[in-house]
């Protein structure tokens, strides 16, 4: 991945200074102090690969699946080339427009471009079973069951339920098995009982789902402890049946508020479904 970012970065800002300037490398940047293009170029080369890490766009949570990967790259070309432009306005340099407006957005294009190609190998390794997560479900019968079948139908995201925790339930009750496709692997609420079992299964993260009986102090500590053996936490809200644009996250004083927006019809929507609310 890093190696792709750098070779669409170089590219990208080597064909802004050709444009421009061509093939000549005595072009300067002057103002304040005097530097040459070339110094310039590669300082915005190693700042840009940087600033990708910085916006966390390689981070393992979001290769593969979602838009955020691609949010990450826009918006960290953007602020980069902004603190440039604002670094230009304050020490009077004067800076080529047209080998910003060049690099920019070819650099946004290239990068885009060369996360996609590697998303799309990504996916097949996964829908191949490498490059995946394996996940243990903790949580209600019910909402474990939904989790796991959401999960299993996007193997591009790269999340392998194993096994599920169903804390509060038996191990042979009918109602803790029932239409359940994964092994139950304990019924404990107790912390050293749920890391037994991703110690058992090798999992990556724990996801925890409606259903689970956890007070907040035990989430908190269980986090501390899944923390320090990097085992990602995962808190999957049990909102089935409602469309991802009305779901909103806010966070508010340390919580994560979710906000589920109703739907408004207005202008021609608000007819369509009136005539078809008549007609059946």
């Amino acid at each position: 991945m890093g190696v792709v970012d750098a070779v669409a970065i170089a590219a990208s800002v080597a064909c802004a200074q050709v444009l421009r300037f061509g093939f000549s490398s005595g072009a300067d940047l002057q103002g304040t102090f005097d530097a040459s293009y070339l110094s310039f170029s590669i300082f915005v080369c190693i700042a840009w690969w940087m600033f990708l890490g910085f916006f966390k766009s390689r981070d393992l949570k979001i290769l593969g699946a979602g838009p955020d990967e691609y949010k990450r790259v826009a918006m960290a070309s953007i602020y980069l080339f902004g603190l440039i432009a604002i670094v230009s306005y304050v020490f009077q340099l004067d800076l080529a427009r047209g080998y910003v407006g060049v690099a920019l957005p070819l650099g946004i294009v290239a990068l885009t471009l060369g996360r996609w190609f590697l998303r799309r190998q990504l996916v097949r390794e996964r829908a191949s079973g490498r490059s995946i997560r394996r996940v243990v479900l903790l949580g209600g019968p019910s909402a474990v069951q939904h989790l796991h079948r959401t999960l299993s139908e996007v193997p591009g995201a790269g999340y392998k339920p194993v096994a599920s925790i169903l804390p509060g339930y038996s191990l042979t009750s009918p109602e803790g098995e029932q239409g359940l496709s994964l092994p139950v692997a304990s019924v404990s609420q107790s912390i050293p009982d749920i890391l037994r079992v991703l110690a058992d299964y090798d999992a990556d993260a724990l996801a925890i789902s409606a259903g689970a009986p956890l007070k907040t102090r035990t989430l908190r500590q269980l986090g501390w402890e899944l923390a320090e053996r990097r085992i990602s936490q995962i808190m999957a809200p049990a909102l089935t049946d409602i469309a991802g644009p009305r779901i909103h996250a806010q966070p508010v004083a340390g919580l994560s508020l979710i906000h589920v927006s109703t739907p408004r019809l207005a202008g021609a929507e608000a007819f369509l479904k009136r005539s078809f609310d008549i007609a059946t």
